[in-house]
């Protein structure tokens, strides 16, 4: 009898002692007015305006999983630019030693964020200063035109470095923000993305601003070549090619023999491409091929061997791949460091130039990644490249 009382007691001891580590655990603070830090790139886009008050965001370790939760804001990058974020400042309170976090990045549906992240950065470290976190995204974030969500938790150990609060605004940004906690530890309900305004915090957004570069969104020139299994044209059958949602080549068709009829379309990079093929006359001869700006085959539609038409490339099935451009710069000088004007300069596969009367040359576009760049004078040898 005296041994089970011992164990009884250890348990009870164990368990009041859980149950007081649990309690500390908060849905929300007033950490009091956080600061705005300096910004270290150019800003594409910030929310300000603290409220003094902040929303927990945090992946908790296992034994507190019922506690894990996330905020979430939205962001939108205009028409026809594109975004690389570099950096994202969270303003928060609580922990001041936490450096671990996780970085979400969703689509937009219908006005909250999709079920699942289209970006996800697990386990990132950053800085804290007074519990605004600094984190420098590794590869950087590439984003096309859009309405996007971006969500930041703190992913440091609760038992070790406290709780971190993701600060709330005082004013609504774009649509107003979301959270969840799927376990429902904080018993708010809110196990699916849920307005903020429907748990208990009207006009409230988060603070937080995204960092990096800005500029237009990337365009190329696609191929499609129509073809013909049996050699007479596609007989009245014709196809619509759409990019983004929109026509871009409309009621194309090989009209006799085999093929191919040649197209060229612009595709702009992320833009869905999508097909319509119209039916005419033994359809399930038809076929066709999709190529990108280097002339890689990308898209295949060929029934011929199941005795179908060709099936239509259909929504998030193929996207436009275009490469970032930049511009290239220098100098021509001869063996002796004299400047040589009127030398022809030419990009592999690209732009020409020639060099002004100090040497100096520019190219505007040039696509991403290695080329050669090849530089001709008459009476002149190329030294180097």
């Amino acid at each position: 009898m005296r041994n089970f009382s011992k164990y009884l007691l250890t348990m009870m001891i164990l368990l009041i002692s859980s149950s007081v580590v649990l309690a500390q655990l908060r849905v929300t603070n007033s950490g009091g007015k956080s600061p705005v830090l300096p910004e270290s790139r150019a800003v594409l886009y910030q929310q300000t305006n603290s409220s003094g008050a902040g929303m927990a965001s945090q992946d908790f370790e296992t034994v507190y999983d019922a506690y894990d939760c996330q905020g979430a804001d939205d962001f939108y990058v205009p028409a026809g630019m594109q975004w690389t974020i570099q950096t994202i400042t969270a303003t928060g309170s609580g922990s001041t030693t936490a450096t671990l976090v996780h970085v979400y990045i969703y689509a937009d549906n219908a006005g909250m964020p999709a079920a699942s992240a289209s970006t996800t950065l697990m386990n990132l470290t950053c800085t804290n200063a007074n519990a605004v976190l600094t984190i420098n995204i590794p590869g950087n974030i590439v984003l096309g035109p859009g309405h996007y969500w971006v969500s930041v938790q703190d992913a440091s150990p609760y038992a070790t470095y406290g709780q971190w609060y993701w600060t709330r605004t005082t004013s609504i940004y774009n649509s107003g923000a979301c959270w969840r906690n799927p376990g429902n530890g904080f018993g708010l309900g809110a196990t699916t993305w849920t307005y903020m305004a429907n748990i208990g915090y009207p006009n409230n957004d988060f603070m937080f601003r995204l960092e990096g570069t800005s500029g237009p969104v990337p365009t190329c020139d696609y191929r499609i070549d129509l073809y013909d299994h049996y050699g007479d044209g596609w007989n009245g059958g014709y196809l619509d090619v759409l990019v983004n949602g929109a026509v871009v080549l409309d009621n194309i068709t090989l009209a006799s023999g085999s093929g191919p009829a040649i197209y060229y379309f612009t595709v702009n990079s992320g833009a869905p491409i999508t097909t319509i093929f119209y039916a005419g006359g033994w359809a399930y001869e038809c076929y066709y091929y999709i190529f990108n700006y280097m002339g890689a085959q990308v898209w295949v539609s060929d029934g011929y061997g199941s005795y179908v038409p060709p099936p239509n490339i259909l929504p998030g099935q193929l996207y436009g791949n275009c490469p970032a451009q930049g511009a290239v710069e220098g100098y021509v000088f001869n063996y002796d460091g004299l400047a040589i004007a009127g030398a022809t300069l030419t990009v592999e596969n690209g732009p020409t130039t020639t060099s002004q009367p100090n040497g100096y040359y520019i190219f505007e576009e040039v696509n991403q990644g290695s080329t050669t760049i090849v530089c001709t004078k008459p009476g002149y040898i190329l030294l180097s490249q």
